[in-house]
């Protein structure tokens, strides 16, 4: 009877590790996909807008000659 009694407790035990290790890695995925989604919708309002804008002019030209 005692060696039953040490094999359910150590199968206790297993299936209780199995369950703390699912719920760990079910908390990692739902906060990283819960993550992705929030920064996907919060991607515009975070976004700093472009300030910089092309000068018309974009400098002198120059002309050359091929010296041989």
């Amino acid at each position: 009877m005692l060696g039953f009694c040490s094999t359910i407790c150590i199968f206790e035990s297993y299936y209780n590790d199995m369950i703390t290790l699912f719920k760990t890695i079910s908390i990692i995925l739902l906060v990283y996909y819960g993550l992705k989604i929030i920064l996907k919708l919060a991607a515009p309002y975070i976004k700093v807008p472009n300030t910089k804008k092309a000068s018309k002019t974009v400098g002198q030209y120059v002309d050359y000659e091929e010296i041989e």
